[in-house]
């Protein structure tokens, strides 16, 4: 397996004894594309600037390409580039000026940088504002032109920060597919945002970051499992509770790990518009142990038009044998809970 690109090992950021960061392990490894996604204040952008070296931090360790970010900042910083969500750009310079200052920092030669930002500013289209005062730039038109001088000196790993903020529509594009092409060639990703939908789509891992605590992190595939995203994000939010598809499945088939057992209860709820049968499927604990509330079953027989309530089910105190099953006893508890379609 390939060593990570970014390696974080528990790393933890207070402001004025308020954690903003808690305890955040996370590896990414070349090639992949992972999304960063989590509430405002989550501390996305905390973890980004300790990651790129701009912001210290208390405890634990990162690491770009085997590189320690305390150690060696200055060797890291050679090996990423970092995309904040605001970029401040010298205004007085012209377009091509700013990425000549860029290229002369990272010591890419003339021949190279030519090449680079003709390449580059032909696919934002943004070539023929070159030898404009970025100072007359729009927010987009200098949201292209930072993201072009990221990519520059070829690093090993981008950071991030809300990319897609401000582009058009095409440019929006054009990023996505030098993010992929970019990764095909053994680079790392690793970027915030709040478009789910595109982070789904394009991705192949994401970390959900919850008031400073990673609650879910893997393959998009995993994560998400037939679910969309956004669903994934908001049962999180509203929970705060580590949500697994691999057990919380829509289907009573007894696939997956961890399951109590009976694999399916079938309970009745009494509701506004009279009562209801609910079919619970399966859940499971946490890899330490805690008993987790999973995704609730399906409302099936009598007025299940006006369902609105759904079985959580749980292994009491996390028992669970060396088998993954449930050797304690399962709990079920009602929770209102509204259908989603399909």
């Amino acid at each position: 397996m390939l060593k990570p690109m970014l390696k974080i090992e528990h790393l933890t950021k207070t402001y004025g004894g308020k954690a903003a960061v808690q305890d955040l392990s996370l590896h990414i490894r070349p090639g992949e594309l992972c999304a960063f996604i989590g509430h405002n204040g989550a501390g996305k952008t905390t973890t980004l600037k300790c990651c790129c070296g701009i912001q210290q931090f208390d405890a634990g360790e990162i690491y770009v390409d085997g590189i320690s970010v305390q150690d060696d900042p200055l060797e890291c910083k050679r090996r990423l580039a970092y995309l904040p969500d605001n970029p401040d750009l010298y205004e007085y310079m012209t377009g091509i000026q700013y990425l000549d200052f860029i290229a002369d920092i990272f010591g890419v030669s003339a021949a190279q940088r030519a090449q680079r930002i003709r390449q580059y500013g032909d696919a934002f289209g943004l070539t023929q504002d070159l030898a404009q005062s970025i100072g007359a730039y729009s927010h987009g038109m200098k949201q292209k032109l930072a993201i072009i001088a990221a990519l520059l000196h070829e690093p090993k790993l981008i950071l991030m920060d809300e990319p897609f903020v401000g582009l058009d529509p095409l440019a929006s594009h054009q990023l996505k597919t030098q993010m992929k092409a970019f990764c095909a060639q053994g680079g790392a990703i690793f970027f915030s945002t709040h478009v789910l939908e595109v982070a789904e789509k394009l991705c192949d891992r994401v970390a959900i970051l919850r008031k400073g605590q990673l609650v879910r992190e893997g393959a998009m595939e995993q994560v998400r499992g037939d679910d969309r995203l956004e669903e994934v994000f908001l049962e999180l939010e509203d929970t705060g509770k580590r949500y697994d598809p691999c057990i919380a499945q829509k289907t009573t088939s007894g696939a997956g790990r961890g399951l109590c057992a009976p694999q399916q209860q079938d309970r009745q709820a009494a509701l506004p518009g009279g009562s209801i049968w609910l079919r619970a499927a399966v859940y499971s604990a946490d890899a330490a142990g805690h008993a987790q509330l999973w995704r609730y079953g399906a409302a099936y027989g009598g007025n299940a038009g006006t369902a609105g309530a759904g079985l959580a089910l749980f292994c009491a105190d996390g028992a669970f044998g060396a088998d993954g099953q449930c050797a304690g006893q399962c709990l079920y508890q009602l929770r209102t809970f509204v259908p989603l379609p399909g």
